[in-house]
């Protein structure tokens, strides 16, 4: 089901649904550019312009690139930490062999992913020392719900 509250911006928070939509725009365009041509070859004006918005309205929401980076990075994290929550909360869990557990968390993970395709910036964001720092709280709540699965 469509949120539009999900996505989030940096600096203004949208409260109307055409500002909801503007976010989810931005993050969607950016997250294709970075598909598309790789992140260090995308610049704010890239995606502002794909957009089809002023740079201003991009501006509005996000300072810069960085920024759209940390919330795309927040919107998968958040995903995939709520996938591993319901497996988490599965009452049958606790019967399941680790090999069973395994694979419905890896089984879980790849169909997100073949939904929402791959992810390949996150990873490269982890050479970046001002971004690694940056989305260390976002990281640290991820593997904390997946090592929540592990322990039950």
């Amino acid at each position: 089901m469509y949120d539009p509250d999900k996505y989030q911006a940096k600096r203004t928070r949208p409260l109307q649904a055409r500002g909801k939509e503007r976010v989810r725009v931005i993050l969607a365009t950016a997250l294709q550019l970075f598909k598309e041509n790789g992140v260090n070859a995308v610049t704010t004006n890239d995606i502002a312009r794909q957009a089809g918005i002023p740079i201003g309205s991009l501006y509005r929401y996000y300072p810069n690139k960085e920024a759209i980076i940390v919330a795309l990075t927040e919107l998968y994290t958040n995903d995939i930490a709520k996938v591993f929550d319901d497996i988490r909360r599965h009452p049958l869990l606790p019967h399941l062999s680790w090999d069973e557990v395994l694979l419905l968390v890896v089984e879980a993970w790849v169909s997100y992913s073949r939904l929402n395709g791959p992810f390949d910036f996150m990873y490269s964001q982890k050479a970046d020392p001002k971004l690694n720092e940056q989305n260390r709280e976002i990281w640290t709540r991820f593997v904390a719900s997946f090592a929540a699965v592990i322990r039950t």
